[in-house]
């Protein structure tokens, strides 16, 4: 059975893991 909410969670994480390592340090070399 497929699962919205696991997969949405796991979208989320990735979405988050991908910020921390892609948009926080260009932000931190323009600070």
């Amino acid at each position: 059975m497929f699962s919205l909410a696991r997969t949405c969670r796991a979208l989320a994480t990735h979405l988050l893991d991908y910020i921390h390592e892609n948009i926080c340090p260009r932000v931190a070399l323009e600070a």
